[in-house]
């Protein structure tokens, strides 16, 4: 059997978190790559650095000059900048599982399919499985995909009762508000959610539980704090 395109990993209420598979030229890994390097702000020495552990940029050179690298060291830099690579049989047009709807792009979203978001380049999820959300369903919540991430808190300043861990989708430019509302923020290095109240001069992140106190969010803390987007949705997954 062919490898379908799109794999259903898990499903969350309008969200379907998915894997997808393309068969891709040395040239067109490269222009992939590149863009996507361009996209996080990182030299390819950084690459290589996150990739390889040193200072190197003859992996993404030798992609250039149109060399094929092993498989590790392709892997190694697509993890790095936040993508998966996969290798598998070749997928033939017009064969695959019927019952997966077809994926739309950024570009080009559709009523009809759905449409995967990318997860917030300042979270660095190397070969995290994108989630897909159904076009109609987007444009019914009045949520423009182009300013929407996907975060992964390990930190929940929230009440609640349930354990399981959070995915959530984020406004990246969400405009600031006076009153309460769940934010994704980066604290000290650790992605966290939480309420989050903005003023002209400070930030307050209130508490989660009852009796405990707000955290006054000012001067030299917001260089300890980077506010990720406010969330529009949310949804539990099993550990």
């Amino acid at each position: 059997m062919e490898t379908d395109p799109i794999q259903i990993v898990n499903l969350c209420p309008h969200g379907v978190l998915v894997q997808i598979y393309t068969v891709m030229r040395t040239d067109q890994i490269y222009e992939l790559l590149e863009a996507r390097r361009l996209e996080l702000g990182l030299s390819q020495l950084q690459v290589g650095q996150l990739a390889f552990g040193r200072a190197d940029s003859s992996a993404i050179q030798n992609l250039k000059r149109g060399s094929s690298p092993t498989f590790d060291r392709l892997q190694a830099i697509a993890s790095a900048l936040g993508l998966e690579l996969y290798l598998g049989p070749k997928r033939v047009d017009g064969t695959g599982f019927s019952e997966v709807p077809p994926v739309a792009t950024i570009n080009a979203p559709s009523k009809g399919i759905y449409l995967p978001l990318p997860w917030h380049p300042m979270t660095r999820k190397p070969g995290a499985t994108p989630v897909a959300f159904h076009g109609e369903w987007l444009e019914t919540a009045k949520l423009d995909p182009e300013r929407l991430a996907l975060v992964d808190p390990v930190h929940i300043y929230l009440d609640r009762k349930d354990t399981r861990d959070l995915l959530l989708v984020v406004d990246v430019h969400s405009r600031r508000s006076a009153q309460p509302e769940p934010w994704a923020f980066i604290d000290h290095g650790q992605v966290a959610v939480g309420l989050v109240q903005f003023s002209k001069e400070v930030a307050l992140l209130l508490p989660s539980t009852i009796g405990s106190a707000a955290r006054v969010i000012s001067g030299k803390d917001q260089d300890e704090l980077v506010f990720l987007g406010r969330v529009v949705w949310q949804c539990y997954r099993q550990k």
